[in-house]
């Protein structure tokens, strides 16, 4: 999910707008590797938008790949791939994002 983040001195409250892209990031998985090139606005890419003009951008991913569960958060034109041992959950947050997984894999 992309996260929008309110703009230092902006008056607007932006922090609770959020735009799904799991679509759109799915698309761009190649090989079992997701990357975002650094210096591209992500808001830019394909399927994302900008559902809040002027304001700080950050993309929240979480993610299942092979059986293990990750999370990461990345600015709006920082660096990104994926899957990075970094990312992965601890045990106890995890099982939650599994569940929610094999969850949405049986509907």
């Amino acid at each position: 999910r992309a996260n929008g983040e309110a703009a230092e001195g902006s008056s607007e409250d932006t922090s609770a707008l959020r735009l799904d892209v799991t679509t759109a990031l799915q698309f761009l998985v190649h090989e079992d590797t997701l990357v975002l090139h650094p210096g591209v606005p992500k808001t830019g890419l394909m399927g994302f938008g900008d559902i809040a003009p002027g304001a700080c951008k950050e993309l929240h991913v979480v993610y299942v790949c092979k059986g293990r569960a990750y999370s990461a958060q990345v600015g709006d034109t920082e660096a990104f791939k994926a899957p990075d041992e970094a990312h992965r959950l601890e045990a106890s947050s995890a099982d939650a994002v599994l569940q929610r997984y094999a969850s949405m894999k049986s509907s």
